[in-house]
């Protein structure tokens, strides 16, 4: 059974010049459809900008979609009142980028995790333990650790209520390599012991590939490739997954002006076509759980 769909997910912002004397609207999230399973570890890769935070943070609420909907277990979370909204976000968590920023500096780890806590019954001795630092870090301020002991501290907070699902956006980003595969043997611990499923959104398509079963790939708030991680891998459809999977290869892209009216990866596409210009393409399965929206592969 799904644990959540994303259904025609769309959101918008309104950006404005410094003076307030010119407005545009921005898509930033454009009719995202995705499913996740319980246990899932599903990967979303894409380049800054492409709207991936964004589509983290509609998955959770934490923004409101403009259109769309999004089940938790079948039930609309979009249409839940405030009571249960708050029981939905105890059973998810998030975890940023930069745990330095998303701490509060002036409180310890201790207090932090205490109060994230709160009456779920978990204690903060269990959470230091499930992401391996010692009691003793309890008594320390985030400029007192290191910043892979600080994003273990993020990723205590997320799990207070130990939740079903993770979004972890860009969660090792800051980090040095070896850190980094720390951090991804932790959330692989945590996905197999504790049943957490993770949603982990990340610019590198190799770190994303080594931790996720399932990948999506994003494109100006468009989700153009989706499959799962070895097929998606050893047979890449889509133009810009294949520009991701190969980044030397950047240089080759055309730098022309994209469409208003068809595709958004128009003036980048090596493999264009007259079509591409006039229309945007739809999502097209070329095989069983491997879809691209890439007039290539319509049939």
């Amino acid at each position: 059974m799904r644990m959540l769909e994303l259904k025609n997910l769309s959101k918008s912002f309104l950006l404005r010049n410094p003076f307030g004397t010119d407005e545009r609207t921005v898509s930033a999230v454009r009719s995202v459809s995705l499913n996740l399973l319980p246990m899932e570890r599903f990967g979303l890769v894409g380049e800054s900008g492409s709207g991936k935070s964004t589509l983290g943070k509609l998955m959770l609420l934490l923004l409101r979609p403009d259109s769309g909907s999004l089940l938790f277990h079948g039930e609309d979370i979009t249409r839940f009142s405030d009571k249960k909204l708050r029981t939905f976000r105890r059973k998810t968590g998030i975890v940023f980028q930069s745990p330095y920023k998303s701490l509060n500096p002036r409180f310890s780890a201790g207090r932090t995790l205490h109060e994230a806590c709160g009456n779920s019954g978990t204690s903060v001795k269990e959470l230091f333990e499930a992401v391996g630092l010692p009691l003793a870090y309890a008594e320390k301020f985030p400029h007192q650790m290191s910043g892979g002991e600080r994003q273990r501290v993020a990723i205590a907070r997320a799990l207070a209520h130990w939740p079903e699902l993770v979004v972890a956006d860009e969660p090792t980003g800051s980090l040095d390599a070896a850190i980094q595969h720390q951090i991804i043997s932790l959330l692989m611990d945590l996905n197999q012991r504790r049943k957490i499923a993770f949603f982990f959104i990340s610019h590198d398509l190799s770190l994303v590939s080594s931790f996720c079963t399932r990948l999506a790939v994003m494109y100006r708030g468009i989700i153009v490739e989706s499959a799962p991680t070895e097929k998606l891998l050893k047979n890449p459809l889509h133009p810009y997954t294949k520009v991701l999977l190969n980044p030397l290869k950047v240089h080759e892209l055309f730098r022309e002006e994209s469409s208003s009216e068809g595709c958004l990866f128009y003036g980048r596409c090596p493999s264009r076509m007259p079509l591409c210009v006039k229309e945007p393409p739809e999502i097209y399965e070329k095989s069983p759980d491997h879809t691209a929206a890439c007039f290539l592969y319509r049939t």
